[in-house]
């Protein structure tokens, strides 16, 4: 087995995740009140317009993302309203105007992620309500209004409020950067960084500002780990040499 082939295998193994049994069970707690929260509400203004469908099946991703992971750039409140909501659009106007489904759902979500990324709202489960659309030949336009915008606007009311109550910065602010008293400790800038990105040319699930942070604080432990068991003796001449 070559190298290359044997970590092309090891990608398609389970990573851990270094998170916590608490973290763990805050994420599902969240989840579990968001969509509660969301479909409650929905359904109470459904039901006197006899308005269907009041919920969405795409919203269940969304709450992955604003419950589990919400510093995720794909997770803020802008993210996920104008990713769902304009997604929906776009499913919209392909159902109504292509008849062969294969190619419906095809342009659909195609389209969705190049509008989601014209209007700066990539969310992942946009895809998903547009596929949705198509599939249900919705063809109503009070659709994306009513259950899609809707629907993720309740979401992140409630992500913020459980987000807010259990620490977790949302919408996500990231802190700056811990300043060192040496400068030379850190090497990479916010401007190396943006560099960085542009020349990947990809899509980097964490905002830059925590990635600095992120590489800043992994450059103290490292120093700490290289450097703290150095004492002035190990370093200093025990006998200098000196004039009067």
């Amino acid at each position: 087995m070559t190298p290359a082939l044997k970590l092309w295998l090891d990608a398609l193994k389970p990573k851990p995740l270094p998170v916590s049994g608490l973290e763990r069970m805050r994420s599902g707690l969240g989840a579990c009140l968001g969509i509660g929260f969301t479909a409650l509400i929905s359904l109470l203004i459904a039901k006197p317009l006899g308005l269907s469908p009041w919920l969405v099946a795409p919203l269940g991703a969304s709450a992955v993302l604003v419950f589990v992971v919400p510093a995720s750039p794909l997770a803020q409140p802008w993210s996920v309203i104008g990713g769902n909501t304009v997604s929906a659009i776009i499913g919209l106007i392909c159902a109504h105007m292509i008849p062969d489904p294969v190619i419906a759902a095809s342009l659909a979500v195609s389209l969705a992620i190049l509008a989601m990324f014209a209007t700066r709202s990539l969310h992942p489960p946009g895809g998903a309500m547009a596929l949705l659309v198509v599939l249900t030949h919705t063809t109503s336009p009070w659709f994306a209004l009513f259950p899609a915008f809707t629907n993720s606007l309740l979401l992140v009311s409630a992500g913020i409020v459980f987000n807010t109550l259990t620490r977790r910065n949302y919408p996500h602010i990231a802190a700056p950067a811990p300043k060192t008293e040496d400068n030379s400790l850190k090497r990479v800038s916010a401007e190396d960084i943006a560099a960085a990105l542009s020349q990947m040319d990809t899509l980097i699930d964490i905002a830059p500002d925590d990635l600095e942070k992120l590489l800043t604080l992994s450059e103290r432990h490292a120093y700490q780990r290289l450097m703290d068991h150095i004492r002035a003796k190990d370093i200093m001449t025990p006998n200098p040499i000196h004039v009067e």
